[in-house]
């Protein structure tokens, strides 16, 4: 053994507590930024399968009062697959329940429930029938938020 290497060994020992602190922090580091990333890769993997699932689109685009006929003309867009055009609106809702108002984001359905894009996601009850007017007597009602 050198005289170097024994005198690195010596100056390591006076300091060892900092030393073990560094070593101690940098696993830390380590341990996080790799959580971090297994995370991440969760979370993407997770949003990407309930993108496919529920056939989610990944861009919106609002039009206000735009011909139905321009649905064909973005479709020959480059790098569109689909276009489903619906009617979208932002609504009060009456419920006696609430002591605030409610606002409720309402989208209409073009087939039952069983969406090109954007699948409705049930949790119970069934899709609206077509045509169809009001609740359907199968859907159970919801529980009342609390605040």
């Amino acid at each position: 053994m050198s005289l170097l290497d024994r005198k690195l060994l010596r100056d390591i020992n006076a300091v060892r507590g900092q030393v073990i602190t560094i070593a101690l922090l940098v696993a830390a580091g380590v341990a996080v930024f790799v959580g971090s990333v297994s995370t991440y890769v969760s979370l993407r993997s997770g949003c990407d399968q309930f993108y496919a699932t529920a056939r989610f689109p990944r861009i919106f685009v609002t039009l206000k009062r735009a011909p139905l006929s321009i649905v064909g003309r973005l479709n020959d867009i480059a790098g569109i697959v689909a276009v489903e055009p619906r009617i979208v609106r932002e609504v009060i809702v009456d419920w006696p329940a609430a002591s605030q108002p409610v606002s409720a984001h309402m989208v209409s359905l073009n087939h039952a429930g069983d969406e090109s894009l954007a699948r409705l996601h049930l949790r119970r009850g069934t899709a609206p029938e077509p045509g169809s007017q009001g609740r359907q007597p199968s859907m159970k009602r919801l529980p009342t938020p609390t605040t």
